[in-house]
This record gives C-alpha cells, structure tokens and sequence, in this order.
C-alpha cells in the first residue's frame, strides 16, 4: 500500500518473512483460538443486549403499542432539543474544552479516544454541556450505527463544547433523566 501501483513486478520484489513451517501452524492455531474467543464475546455481548431489551420491554411495556396505556406527549411539552454549533476545524487544538462530534456519542457511551478540544469562547456559552446532560447524534453515515445515539456525559471533563449535528436533550425539572 506504501507505493504508487502494485503490478507483478512490484509484488515479486517484496521481501516476506517466512517463519518455518512448524512455527507457521502454531501461529496459525494462536489466530484461531484467538478468533472463537472473540466469536464467543460476539455472542455473549449479542445475548446481554438481548436481555437488555427484554427488561426494558418488562418495564415499560412495547413504546409502539404502549401496551402498559402510558400517556403519551410530544418531546417538546417536557423537553428541549438544543443544537450544537459548527466548529471550525482548522482551529481546533491539542488542548481546551473537548468537543464533542457524532463518533464520540456512541450507543450511552462517550468515545474519548478522537477528541479534539477548542479554546474558551465566550461567544460560543449556548455550545457548553456538562457531564450528566444527555446528548444525541442527529445525523450520520448511511450503514453505519453513528446517528440517533444517545448517551450521559461522564465526568471525565468538567465541561464539553456541543458540535453541528449533535443536540443537547434538556428535560424540565419534572422529568427524571
């Protein structure tokens, strides 16, 4: 991939480590232990969303069929949809107040392994959330699980900057988070 075309001739000149064959059926049979321990942590975390689905319905009943005949009201009469603001990116820096982007809210949790950070603004105070707000991604990648994701932001910031296309949902005080 480090050059500019692969042909034949690129391909035969490449220098590739050949480990003896007794050593190659033992990293062979490593790589596949490794891959039925991995399969079966698919599995299992497959079985525990399951079962968190199931106690969610045990809860609160079916949301589509409101089985358990809850009141049902718009967003808007108990909640508030605040949007975030459009960064400029060349201006982002190594550190600061993080900001937060549609790969960082992931599925009720905070991804902080990309984030970049931005300089105190005051211009920019409607943008600042704070750990325990709940914050969703708007919008997305067609087939990818990267839009509609809600989570509660930790602490592990004391504030966080509100990035375009992700919203801060804020409930009035009658609602429990």
């Amino acid at each position: 991939a480090t050059f500019k075309e692969i042909s034949k001739k690129v391909v035969e000149q490449v220098d590739v480590p050949v480990p003896p064959l007794p050593e190659q059926s033992r990293i062979v049979e490593e790589l596949d232990l490794l891959s039925n321990i991995i399969e079966k942590k698919r599995q299992q975390l497959s079985e525990l969303d399951n079962l968190a689905q199931s106690i969610f319905y045990d809860m609160f009943g079916d949301p589509v069929t409101n089985e358990k005949g809850w009141e049902v009201k718009k967003y808007r009469e108990f909640g508030k949809v605040i949007g975030g603001y459009a960064f400029v990116s060349d201006l982002f820096t190594d550190d600061g107040i993080p900001v937060l982007k549609i790969g960082n809210i992931n599925s009720g949790n905070l991804k902080v392994d990309k984030l970049c950070f931005y300089k105190y603004d005051e211009n920019l105070l409607n943008y600042l959330v704070y750990p325990n707000d709940i914050v969703i991604s708007l919008t997305g990648t067609v087939g990818k699980d990267d839009y509609g994701n809600v989570c509660v932001l930790p602490d592990l910031y004391n504030v966080y900057y509100l990035n375009q296309r992700n919203a801060k949902l804020e409930l009035q005080d009658s609602m429990n988070k």
